[in-house]
């Protein structure tokens, strides 16, 4: 019995089949897996998007091409009815290299998307247009905010104050703000914040109030809040192999008891894994003895970890 083992197969197996090349003894499976997920906004959720009045003036200024215009309502579309996005999103979006991440998303929880469409042969961009879309999930995790097109930053410029301003001029509870007297010592020019964000949490000042990140990075450059569900899974899975462990009698007069009653051959020697499965419209941590094929489903993995696995 070991669960660990069998979160970790679950994981290795969904991050290979999004071709993603990694080490199944990687120790941040979960990690990365947490992290593609949230890039893909793949939360089963059909989301009612916002605009900002920004947004609204671009729209109404008629600078968009049509393609772009097309592309921009598409992704609108997609967002209010749960479709995949991944054709907009960045080349690197599968890459798990800590020099490819999204500290941008990381650190102020805002996603970039193209307002390009990938070619579906090559599967990359054509750069016929320079525009990212910047959008944020709110809190209440039932909107999507449409924050600003811009263009395709660089460098440190992945970190532009005016985007945290229009969310909060446009929606002023959806930043981590104090403004009870609190004040940024030795605050940073706008060029360095976002390398100073990479490994460490750092506020800024928005409309004079101290905006926090949303947990932002640990000094290993890990979201803090995939690597808490990181911990979350794992504490669950290894409860729950304790509790199998201490309930085994239980599941043994359990599973005899159903094995007389439908007839079947009943085999003692019990082998516990831990599986996942989908029940339309949650993913399921179900208890599998594999020896006579019983299942016993546990709870949603929403519950546990914040999204489906």
């Amino acid at each position: 019995m070991n669960f660990k083992k069998d979160i970790d197969e679950h994981l290795y197996n969904a991050l290979v089949k999004n071709g993603i090349k990694i080490d199944k003894n990687d120790k941040k499976l979960a990690i990365h897996y947490f992290d593609i997920r949230e890039r893909l906004i793949d939360f089963d959720i059909k989301f009612k998007t916002l605009k900002s009045k920004e947004i609204y003036e671009i729209l109404s200024s008629n600078i968009l091409k049509d393609d772009e215009m097309l592309s921009f309502n598409d992704i609108v579309f997609r967002l209010e009815n749960n479709q995949p996005i991944d054709m907009y999103l960045s080349n690197s979006v599968y890459n798990i290299s800590m020099d490819r991440s999204d500290y941008l998303l990381k650190n102020w929880g805002i996603y970039h998307l193209h307002l390009e469409k990938k070619n579906s042969i090559t599967n990359s961009f054509e750069r016929k247009s320079d525009l990212l879309l910047f959008l944020k999930i709110s809190a209440n995790w039932k909107n999507i905010l449409l924050i600003s097109i811009d263009k395709h930053p660089k460098s440190e410029t992945w970190y532009q104050e005016k985007w945290l301003k229009i969310i909060d001029d446009n929606w002023d509870s959806e930043l981590m703000c104090y403004d009870g007297g609190l004040k940024v010592i030795n605050e940073l020019p706008e060029n360095e914040v976002f390398k100073e964000t990479q490994r460490k949490i750092y506020a800024v000042t928005i409309n004079n109030k101290v905006v926090f990140p949303y947990l932002g990075c640990a000094s290993s450059g890990d979201s803090i809040i995939n690597v808490r569900r990181e911990s979350d899974l794992y504490n669950f899975v290894r409860n729950l192999q304790e509790d199998t462990t201490k309930d085994y009698y239980k599941y043994f007069v359990e599973i005899s008891k159903y094995c007389r009653r439908h007839g079947l051959i009943f085999n003692k020697n019990l082998d516990f894994h831990i599986i996942i499965e989908y029940l339309e419209p949650f993913s399921w941590f179900v208890l599998y003895e594999k020896n006579n094929k019983i299942k016993f489903k546990i709870c949603t993995t929403k519950e546990k970890v914040g999204f489906n696995l």
